[in-house]
């Protein structure tokens, strides 16, 4: 189970389960082939449809809204 993101042909990054049993343990790596992080953490989306909303709408943001972007997803509000 996996799954590709492209913007205008290019490719934004991809998804993948290394779980396929258990579903879970999700990984996302980006265009240049590295795991995505988030200020040094990898980012584990909880299932597929989490993935591809990163993948689809966080990672296809302007490129200095990205990294913002990311953690307001990935840290709940305080």
């Amino acid at each position: 189970m996996y799954g590709t993101f492209t913007r205008d042909g290019v490719l934004v990054g991809s998804y993948y389960c290394a779980d396929r049993i258990r579903q879970r343990d999700w990984r996302i790596v980006t265009a240049d082939g590295h795991d995505l992080t988030v200020d040094g953490t990898p980012v584990r989306p909880p299932d597929e449809g989490s993935a591809v909303i990163v993948l689809t709408t966080i990672l296809a943001a302007p490129k200095h809204e990205i990294s913002q972007r990311l953690r307001d997803a990935t840290r709940p509000p305080r």
